[in-house]
């Protein structure tokens, strides 16, 4: 016996329960995509750039001056969106979800897997 056989059952009721839990009918729009994938790129850009500044400090990485000012004025920008706090660093658990998440969001807009660039 299923369930749409069983008396005690509102056959209506299954097939809205159903409906609503196995199959997706609203689908995200391209818009909330692309806004996850900028989020994505933010988060891992900023990341990148908090290490680069590191290096920069330690003497390992030269900048240009003008390089430095766009770069530091991209990061202010970054931590008033998201919050200093909220912006690593990742585990190496988190960097991956960040990654995989940008690879992924990325290909249902039609790119070819593993695209990382930022």
């Amino acid at each position: 016996m299923t369930l749409k056989d069983d008396p005690q059952i509102d056959p209506s009721e299954v097939e809205r329960v159903s409906r609503t839990t196995f199959q997706r009918d609203a689908w995200r729009e391209k818009e909330e995509i692309r806004a996850a994938i900028k989020e994505m790129e933010e988060r891992i850009w900023y990341d990148r750039h908090r290490l680069l500044m590191e290096e920069r400090r330690l003497g390992s990485k030269p900048l240009p001056a003008d390089a430095m000012t766009k770069a530091e004025s991209a990061a202010s920008e970054i931590e008033a969106t998201y919050g200093k706090a909220n912006l690593g660093p990742y585990s190496d658990f988190e960097w991956g979800m960040l990654n995989g998440k940008l690879s992924t969001l990325r290909w249902v807009l039609g790119e070819e897997w593993d695209s990382l660039d930022t």
